[in-house]
């Protein structure tokens, strides 16, 4: 497979940008390899009603975290985990425009330096006591995909998103 393969054009006016009410699901059925059946469920509460006996259904209860910020200059990091070593954290940036060992400032007095580039970056955040869930629910935005703040035509998520963007049974902080 080409990453050729999975790039397509879609009608930027199909793309869901905002919630919708009431939320739908769609369910499809597969036997044997081959869809047979689309049942269109009114709202999310109605799911039990396509179970029988014996189904499992497996629900993602995690809430989406925001942890996207961007430094004084627009730059944007993705905060995945802090690191064992005081301040450190795993991100993910565009590390090629961050020079390493240079340093991006953010809100409140909070500058980052790049450590290491893989996979994923290793910055030194500091004040390092100052990255707390708090300091990410008060600047920080939902990583949504691009594709919907592409079709917006915004960098930045939206108030509303903070509610919209989670699924149904969201509880526990955690999706990044």
């Amino acid at each position: 497979m080409e990453l050729s393969d999975l790039q397509f054009e879609y009608p930027p006016e199909l793309v869901a940008t905002e919630k919708q009410t009431p939320s739908r699901v769609l369910v499809t059925q597969v036997f044997a390899g081959k869809k047979t059946d689309f049942t269109e469920l009114k709202s999310a509460q109605d799911i039990s009603s396509i179970f029988n006996s014996g189904d499992v259904l497996v629900i993602n209860n995690t809430k989406v975290l925001a942890r996207r910020l961007f430094s004084e200059t627009h730059f944007e990091i993705l905060f995945l985990s802090a690191l064992p070593e005081a301040g450190c954290w795993q991100v993910l940036c565009p590390s090629s425009q961050w020079p390493k060992n240079s340093l991006m400032k953010f809100p409140d007095g909070v500058t980052a330096e790049l450590v290491e580039r893989g996979r994923t970056q290793i910055v030194r955040v500091t004040p390092a006591e100052i990255l707390t869930e708090d300091y990410f629910v008060k600047y920080a935005d939902l990583p949504l995909p691009p594709y919907i703040l592409k079709t917006r035509k915004e960098k930045r998520t939206r108030e509303q998103d903070k509610l919209d963007y989670q699924t149904y049974w969201a509880k526990i902080p955690g999706s990044l």
